[in-house]
């Protein structure tokens, strides 16, 4: 009779945890919640702020280096005009073919960015969109080390919020032509520091993570590409996933 008590106390123990650990979980996000703010609604350090820059298009188009040599060594979203001082970036916008509701057609903005944040641009390429141009280095490197407090960009926290059962089916997706895509158990989002010219602006943003209880760095999906100018006191911030709006978000200085 102990025995199976004490069988049945040590089950009810290993079946707690889980749920011990998504409610530790979520006091965090709570606490967190209080400082880091949503990045759609800005967040303000000492002397800087990140803003959303509204831009058209859906997609943002990435540049390789070797489909435009004269754009520099780097990959990457953004361009920076060093003459003008302003960003550059290529976007695609969807809209319906004229006198047809089925089919559409991509239309293309070449938009600059100055160190304001306002944006300029047309829809046409022109004769050299990119002159003057180079592709700024995105400082977040493949496998990027989120959980290093000593990176420009840190993730504090990741706050768990939805648990995605299909992960747990291990034929999810088995049969896709393209092969099958990562599946990523929990939607949530992360909670960032980022460090510009010694501040640090708090920051949430939607982020999905493949691990269930203990992820490591590699199984986050964080969709972020960050470029700095330090010299011209302003960096950006892309947020980029897969069938999911494109956004842009600007750090500079306060006015």
């Amino acid at each position: 009779m102990k025995r199976s008590r004490k069988a049945m106390i040590i089950i009810l123990v290993i079946i707690s945890i889980p749920f011990l650990l998504l409610l530790v979980n979520y006091l965090f996000s709570r606490y967190y919640d209080k400082t880091y703010a949503v990045i759609d609604e800005g967040a303000v350090s000492e002397h800087y702020s990140i803003g959303k820059i509204n831009v058209p298009g859906r997609k943002f188009e990435y540049h390789f280096s070797s489909s435009n040599p004269a754009g520099g060594e780097h990959d990457g979203y953004l361009y920076y005009d060093t003459l003008h001082k302003r960003a550059i970036l290529q976007t695609e916008e969807y809209r319906p073919s004229s006198g047809d509701s089925v089919s559409r057609s991509v239309l293309t903005h070449y938009l600059r960015i100055d160190a304001d944040g306002n944006v300029s641009g047309q829809e046409e390429e022109g004769d050299s969109p990119f002159a003057n141009a180079v592709v700024l280095k995105n400082e977040l490197i493949p496998f990027q080390k989120w959980s290093d407090a000593t990176q420009k960009v840190h993730l504090q926290h990741f706050g768990k919020r939805k648990f995605n059962f299909e992960c747990l089916n291990p034929f999810s997706g088995m049969g896709n032509p393209t092969g099958g895509s990562p599946c990523y158990f929990w939607d949530g989002y992360g909670y960032y520091n980022i460090v510009f010219n010694n501040e640090t602006l708090k920051v949430k943003i939607p982020c999905e993570s493949g691990s269930i209880f203990f992820p490591a760095d590699h199984a986050y999906r964080t969709g972020l590409y960050y470029y700095e100018r330090p010299e011209d006191d302003i960096a950006f911030l892309v947020y980029a996933k897969n069938h999911a709006q494109h956004q842009l978000f600007m750090i500079k200085r306060k006015k």
